[in-house]
C-alpha cells in the first residue's frame, strides 16, 4: 500500500550555478529565509487550519529577520 506521496523527481529542476561567490552567499540566505517564512505559514493553514492573519504573518516576518540580522560580534573570552 503506498504513501500517497510522490516520490518523482522529473519535475525537480537543480538551482544554477552562482556566477560569483557574493551571490552564494546570498542565494544561502534567500533560501534559508523562505524555509523559515514557509514553514510556519503551511502549518497554520495545514496543520493547524487557522487563517493566516496579517498580525500572524507579520509576528513571523520580524522573527525570521531579527533572528537573520546581523550578529553582534563576539569577544576572545566570552
Amino acid at each position: 500500500m503506498g504513501t500517497g506521496l510522490s516520490t518523482d523527481t522529473s519535475t525537480v529542476t537543480p538551482a544554477p550555478p552562482p556566477s560569483s561567490a557574493g551571490s552564494t552567499v546570498a542565494s544561502q540566505g534567500l533560501s534559508l529565509a523562505m524555509a523559515l517564512l514557509s514553514g510556519p505559514f503551511y502549518f497554520q493553514v495545514l496543520i493547524a487550519r487557522q487563517p493566516l492573519t496579517r498580525e500572524y504573518v507579520d509576528r513571523v516576518i520580524e522573527a525570521v529577520f531579527a533572528g537573520m540580522g546581523p550578529k553582534a560580534p563576539t569577544t576572545a573570552g566570552g
